[in-house]
């Protein structure tokens, strides 16, 4: 059985290396500005109720969902010029 010290000491260099390896910033994490915010919050909000008016998006219980991706995101081409 390995000792808890032992084990602290593993954990702590398994961190730094993971740490050096991935020093790199993921993608799609890129901090926004105020304003950006606003307009990514918007358009996901339009996109969830558009989904759910059309039927794309079900909300089947409190917890669960149902996504129907053979639903056109827009299903009159008129909408989206």
């Amino acid at each position: 059985m390995i000792r808890l010290e032992e084990h602290l000491k593993r954990r702590a260099e398994f961190r730094k290396r993971l740490l050096r390896l991935n020093d790199r910033r993921r993608p799609g994490r890129r901090p926004r500005d105020e304003e950006s915010e606003r307009v990514q919050m918007r358009l996901m909000r339009a996109r969830y109720e558009r989904w759910l008016k059309s039927g794309r998006l079900q909300r089947l219980g409190p917890r669960l969902w149902r996504f129907n991706p053979e639903i056109p995101d827009f299903p009159d081409e008129s909408v989206r010029d």
